[in-house]
């Protein structure tokens, strides 16, 4: 789906550049909804709601109103960018140069003039496919952090998609697309032309060169992880009163029919006096979990190199901790 905040983070770079900064609100997204319901019996049931299937017509007006709002900021660039260019002495042709040379560009500004004086465009057009919008639709978005298990259910959000056809119906672009290969397009354009001005897209883009690096480099050591992990000769069984903190351990037997908790065990509070208590920071679901060390069956994970274990330690923690990129 289409991340609006960074799109119009984006925007307001570009702006900035040019010296009209505006700072905009940011559009929220709509939550998944999770509702628990309890039969006469005590059975427990979770309904989810993730928002899917057809949006309502309000829905669909507030989705292309911010289409709308999105395709304006991005054409409009063009004349403040014209007089940017005018200040600095520089010919600001090149602007219209640019957006004439860019298909994605082009089409956002026919798509703008299609608002502002009627669909199709009489003249004038970049295009001579006469872009629309259409097939505006929603689609879950679910965050993406390399390695870590994302709960679709507690921390998705719905988001919006839409198409960009030609007047016979036609996919052309889809509207993720467009926007950002629109602004890259720009940004390129500052970077080349107003190389005093552009150190926030600059900076922009080594901050995301640096977390993709980052994020390669986790997926990398995540396969060797998993390698170990699944060795069944890395695991030996112990006994509860054996586990302790810095360990990587396996639980089973905390709940009937449930799957093998595996995780670093740390020290419970001062509040639980039971010394048969542990906590275990499950690296599966991301949250930690108060075990019985008698109530369950144990298996501490055993490698023949200090470097292995090192690997399986410091993978977990990164992915729970990643570095901050700004």
């Amino acid at each position: 789906g289409i991340d609006v905040n960074d799109l119009k983070s984006r925007i307001d770079i570009l702006y900035h550049v040019t010296d009209v900064y505006v700072e905009r609100t940011a559009v929220a997204q709509v939550s998944v909804e999770q509702q628990v319901n309890i039969d006469a019996e005590g059975n427990e049931t979770i309904t989810i709601s993730v928002g899917g299937g057809e949006m309502s017509p309000e829905e669909t007006l507030q989705a292309k109103s911010t289409i709308l709002s999105i395709i304006s900021e991005i054409a409009n660039l063009k004349d403040n960018l014209k007089k940017k260019m005018d200040m600095e002495g520089k010919n600001s042709n090149l602007v219209e140069q640019e957006i004439d040379s860019s298909s994605h560009l082009s089409a956002i500004v026919d798509l703008n003039n299609s608002v502002k004086h009627g669909y199709p465009l009489k003249k004038y057009k970049r295009t001579n496919y006469d872009p629309r919008i259409a097939n505006i639709r929603k689609e879950m978005g679910v965050p993406l952090t390399p390695g870590k298990f994302t709960n679709v259910f507690s921390e998705s959000v719905v988001t919006f998609e839409a198409d960009v056809v030609n007047k016979p119906g036609e996919l052309v672009h889809d509207f993720r697309d467009l926007t950002e290969s629109a602004l890259s397009a720009f940004e390129d354009f500052c970077i080349i032309n107003l190389p005093n001005d552009s150190g926030e897209i600059l900076a922009r883009r080594d901050k995301i060169k640096r977390k993709s690096e980052w994020q390669l480099d986790h997926f990398s050591r995540g396969k060797d992880v998993e390698k170990i992990i699944s060795n069944p000769n890395n695991w030996h069984e112990i006994i509860g009163q054996q586990v302790q903190a810095g360990m990587v351990v396996k639980a089973t037997g905390f709940q009937e029919n449930a799957a093998t908790l595996m995780g670093f065990p740390s020290e419970v509070s001062e509040t639980i006096a039971s010394k048969d208590i542990i906590r275990i920071f499950d690296v599966t679901f991301g949250n930690q979990v108060n075990l019985g060390k008698k109530s369950n069956k144990w298996e501490l994970l055993v490698v023949d190199k200090q470097s292995d274990l090192k690997l399986v330690n410091d993978y977990y923690w990164e992915m729970f901790n990643p570095p901050d990129f700004s």
